[in-house]
């Protein structure tokens, strides 16, 4: 069980993994990055309860 939203990036230490289950702080916190000039990438993962 993880208590934070983000954990290390499990190929690349030099990277950071944030997950957010609700669609829109995912997207303030991608607006908030964009906002900062900090470059990232996005992946889509189905979510449990979906199928």
């Amino acid at each position: 069980m993880r208590w934070t939203n983000w954990y290390t990036h499990p190929a690349d230490n030099r990277y950071h993994v944030f997950e957010f289950r609700d669609f829109d702080m995912a997207a303030e916190f991608e607006a908030g990055l964009k906002a900062e000039g900090i470059e990232s990438e996005k992946g889509e993962r189905e979510s449990k309860t979906s199928k």
